[in-house]
């Protein structure tokens, strides 16, 4: 989410500090952070890498190469 290429508790407090209009997603920062899947980047997201990173069972984009076609063309 952060750009760096790792799922870290730095992405979750990106995806937090959005949620409070302090940082703004690009459009593949939007795609990233999506951790859950649903198309909504929101609190949800941070929460899902949380478990991410506790080792709990979490489901969605975290840990999986994204495909983004606008990116390819």
């Amino acid at each position: 989410v952060d750009g760096d290429n790792k799922e870290t508790v730095k992405d979750a407090t990106f995806i937090q500090k959005c949620v409070a209009g302090l940082n703004t997603l690009e459009a593949l920062g939007e795609v990233s952070a999506d951790a859950n899947r649903d198309s909504v980047v929101n609190i949800k997201d941070a929460t899902e890498i949380q478990k991410h990173l506790a080792g709990l069972k979490s489901h969605g984009n975290i840990g999986k190469e994204i495909s983004f076609p606008a990116l390819s063309k």
